[in-house]
């Protein structure tokens, strides 16, 4: 049997060190900060760059959106302009009249004609009628034709009036 000698154990040898100085323990824990520093100010720069990457990604998203209601929206004002002008043509006024108003159209027997055009007074006076400048008392003139007057005399001259 093998006995251990007297006073010794198996724990293993430590290494005694001389105790550091106030200095380099100052040093370490400077140095860690720092490095804990580092990791935080890293990890909070690429929040806030994911952060804004995705605002971003949001932005477009939101453009590219507003950019398909627009075309679509431009669409619909081309249809509705084709279909104003359809239903602004005489012959579809006079296809309506006829069909849902029951208009008919007239003869030449009852028709009136209609002088709609502004005479100057000089023209006038070989009427005995007062102009609308000398009725108006202002000499102001007026224009020719308007544009719905221009759209009822084509409408008379149409239908023969």
């Amino acid at each position: 049997m093998n006995r251990k000698k007297s006073g010794k154990h198996d724990a293993p040898k430590r290494k005694i060190t001389k105790s550091k100085s106030p200095d380099s323990i100052l040093r370490r824990n400077k140095l860690k900060l720092d490095t804990l520093l580092l990791v935080f100010l890293t990890f909070v720069c690429c929040f806030f760059y994911l952060g804004s990457i995705g605002i971003v990604d949001a932005r477009y998203q939101e453009r590219a959106y507003l950019q398909n209601e627009i075309a679509t929206i431009q669409t619909e004002n081309e249809r509705l302009r084709l279909e104003i002008g359809y239903l602004d043509s005489l012959d579809l006024v006079e296809q309506k009249a006829i069909e849902e108003m029951s208009m008919v159209t007239p003869q030449k027997e009852q028709c009136i004609l209609i002088n709609m055009a502004y005479t100057a007074p000089e023209v006038s006076q070989e009427s005995n009628y007062p102009s609308l400048a000398d009725i108006s008392g202002n000499n102001q003139e007026f224009p020719l034709l308007t544009s719905a007057q221009q759209s009822i005399s084509d409408i008379l001259l149409r239908w023969n009036f």
